[in-house]
């Protein structure tokens, strides 16, 4: 990790001498600290599994290999299963709780993978949290496209920390920072949910062990979709409206 984090540092400050001689230190001083003050963890699901987790207790948020360890849901299709455990294993070997999700800076999510959005808690989350650049299938994908091969370290710089993150944020989106960048663009950059999963633009969150009611901040539900509810979903959508924090948005 000491390998990967003074990797990051250097990157982080090769980036800033290169924008500094453009006018745009300050600008990149910006976005480092909104992200490290404003980033926050979240998942996105649907209501049905959040009514089963977060109501009933019939259902666990853990990750895709312990869902599968213990008999929680099916394999995905053969190549996504393949795929899947294949960049989990590069990552972190035989490790089997990794959650997934993504940083955001203004409280939006994925909404390809679930129209409702998990906000969690950071002091719950923080310590057992690293990030990853982008989509942790598609970074390794595109190593080995630069000759990377499998049992070789994957190259350092591209993780960070939970603490970190502003550094890795900007590092990343350092080729779209211009003068007197506003929140809202920066927002833009450091999420975008594209119209399917391959044209989301984010960096990715990696949680060891599971996720618990008491790591949720709150539930954000899409306006629009909350519209298309049955009447079971509605009984739903009110139960835990009155029982946690829900926004409809």
């Amino acid at each position: 990790m000491e390998k990967e984090r003074n990797t990051l540092f250097f990157n982080f400050e090769n980036t800033k001498a290169q924008l500094e001689t453009i006018g745009l230190g300050k600008e990149v001083e910006y976005v480092k600290n909104y992200v490290s003050n404003k980033g926050m963890a979240i998942l996105n699901t649907n209501l049905d599994f959040i009514w089963k987790w977060l109501l009933t207790n019939s259902a666990e948020y853990v990750g895709y290999r312990r869902q599968i360890i213990d008999n929680l849901r099916l394999k995905a299709v053969f190549k996504n299963d393949v795929d899947r455990t294949t960049a989990d294993s590069i990552l972190y070997g035989s490790e089997n709780d990794f959650v997934y999700g993504a940083l955001t800076t203004n409280e939006t999510g994925l909404s390809n993978y679930g129209k409702v959005s998990v906000l969690l808690k950071t002091s719950f989350i923080s310590e057992r949290t690293s990030l990853m650049i982008e989509n942790s299938f598609d970074y390794i994908y595109k190593q080995t496209k630069n000759k990377w091969a499998f049992g070789d370290p994957l190259p350092t710089g591209a993780m960070s920390s939970w603490d970190d993150k502003g550094l890795l944020a900007t590092v990343k989106v350092s080729s779209s920072i211009k003068p007197s960048i506003s929140d809202l663009e920066i927002d833009d950059l450091i999420l975008q949910s594209g119209t399917d999963r391959s044209k989301d633009q984010f960096i990715e969150i990696h949680i060891n062990g599971k996720i618990v009611k008491s790591n949720v901040e709150k539930l954000i539900f899409d306006k629009k979709h909350t519209t298309t509810f049955n009447r079971w979903q509605k009984l739903r959508y009110a139960e835990l409206s009155r029982l946690l924090n829900v926004e409809n948005r």
